[in-house]
């Protein structure tokens, strides 16, 4: 019998994203620092380091090796979180840039197990161009985090 060690790797998925919240905020860059592991560093080219978190609701949630040609109600509808920090790091070619992702949470228990993310709790309305999300999670001393807005505008706590 073969032991495993280290992370499991990552199912190829499709699905179609049916609701996106990106929420920016700037961090001090000395503190932004301090959370990112080498060889990242915070992408400073906009002046503070940039964080923020994207709230996604995906429907038709399937291994990719399945058939097109399922139905969206075929797969998984899931609401998740990633919580990113905008980074850059030296490559032979020189500086490139990117997101890293501290972490992602998810409501669904099939997505957490297969996909590594954390189980959380969403809390969701929609309607008449207003909305309201709220995630918790189950982990992490019960952090949660709450966004709510009109027709674009956005405001957000944790």
């Amino acid at each position: 019998m073969r032991s495993r060690t280290g992370p499991r790797a990552p199912i190829a998925t499709t699905a179609v994203i049916t609701r996106r919240i990106l929420l920016t905020y700037s961090i001090e860059p000395n503190v932004a620092a301090a959370l990112l592991p080498r060889p990242f560093r915070p992408d400073l080219g906009l002046g503070p380091a940039l964080g923020g978190i994207c709230l996604l609701r995906l429907r038709g949630v399937r291994p990719a090796a399945l058939p097109s040609v399922l139905p969206a109600r075929a797969g998984l509808t899931l609401e998740s979180v990633a919580h990113r920090m905008a980074v850059e790091w030296d490559t032979p070619d020189g500086v490139a840039t990117g997101v890293y992702v501290f972490r992602r949470d998810t409501d669904s228990a099939l997505a957490a197990a297969l996909g590594g993310m954390r189980r959380a709790t969403f809390g969701v309305i929609e309607g008449g161009g207003r909305y309201s999300v709220r995630a918790s999670a189950f982990s992490s001393g019960g952090t949660s985090l709450s966004a709510w807005g009109v027709a674009g505008v956005i405001f957000a706590e944790s």
